[in-house]
């Protein structure tokens, strides 16, 4: 938020890399930006963790057709 804000600005998405638990993507959205699978690149063989605002099946289905796993709490 910034001064004089009464909600939400921006928002930051971001895929961090283990274990070295470094940034690997980042991208910034207005208040209107949800979070989603979709947003990030998915390479063949990651195996993608998340909680459940990603437990939806378009989200679900863009990581498995890149070849990849999905483990979703």
């Amino acid at each position: 938020q910034e001064p004089g804000a009464t909600g939400t600005d921006w928002r930051l998405h971001y895929a961090i890399e283990l274990p070295g638990l470094f940034c690997e993507q980042a991208q910034l959205t207005g208040s209107k930006g949800g979070g989603s699978l979709c947003r990030f690149e998915i390479r063949k063989g990651d195996l993608i963790l998340g909680y459940r605002n990603f437990c939806k099946a378009g989200q679900i289905r863009h990581v498995l057709e890149h070849e990849a796993e999905a483990l979703l709490r």
